[in-house]
């Protein structure tokens, strides 16, 4: 069982109020969007163009040292959740 203790970077409903968008990284198929809101990362993924109906996943991440970091841990805490399902 994975302890939210342990994860670096948890998913959130929505961004907070008041997040101020700071990059946007574009990559095939989707898009990396990094805010930030009192120190605290967060990272969109947004999907423009699946059929699922998924648009896009909200992470907080946490215990990085710098805004660039951000989307590497949340990519990777999604893959873990991609294992485990």
């Amino acid at each position: 069982m994975i302890m939210e203790s342990n994860l670096r970077a948890i998913i959130v409903p929505r961004l907070p109020s008041g997040a101020r968008r700071k990059e946007v990284i574009e990559k095939e198929g989707f898009s990396i969007l990094l805010y930030l809101k009192n120190d605290v990362p967060y990272v969109k993924i947004h999907f423009p163009n699946d059929s699922s109906g998924l648009h896009d996943i909200v992470l907080k991440v946490k215990g990085v040292s710098s805004l660039e970091e951000a989307p590497k841990v949340a990519l990777e805490e999604l893959k873990l959740w991609e294992e485990i399902l």
